[in-house]
């Protein structure tokens, strides 16, 4: 089972919903925020919290929370590269995935590799709901280490 949640990586290229998602985390007690622009930013965050951030947070407390739809590296794609590992990133990071893509449910639906979708808009109960299903995940509930 993972601890509360107290270490979170905004990726998202749209700077209105990234504050938003920033204000919503800081509400519910989410003390260190990082932010990414696309997934090649988001890996590099990811990269340097691990050497920066592991006394004060380890992966059951870190959370990803991630547009589908970003320009040179994509939701999907940041996601495929941290569950390989890349970067030396962990690989049970848990990856929120955002989209407003009602249409590309079904396709989605089936990836292995993220913990939880959730669509835009967005509410603070949404993400409450992600956050309480993520913690009754065990850490290494389904991406085995490659």
């Amino acid at each position: 089972m993972r601890k509360k949640i107290t270490c979170a990586v905004i990726a998202d290229d749209c700077i209105p919903t990234s504050m938003l998602i920033r204000f919503t985390l800081a509400s519910m007690g989410v003390n260190t925020i990082f932010e990414a622009k696309n997934g090649h930013e988001c890996l590099d965050v990811l990269t340097k919290c691990k050497e920066t951030c592991s006394k004060s947070c380890d992966v059951s407390q870190l959370v990803v929370i991630m547009d589908w739809q970003m320009p040179d590296m994509d939701g999907i794609q940041c996601t495929e590269a941290i569950r390989r590992g890349d970067r030396g990133v962990d690989t049970e990071t848990a990856v929120i995935l955002l989209t407003a893509d009602k249409e590309g449910i079904e396709e989605m639906k089936d990836l292995p590799d993220i913990d939880y979708l959730m669509f835009k808009p967005f509410t603070i109960e949404k993400l409450h709901k992600a956050f309480n299903a993520l913690r009754h995940l065990p850490v290494a509930h389904r991406h085995p280490k490659k």
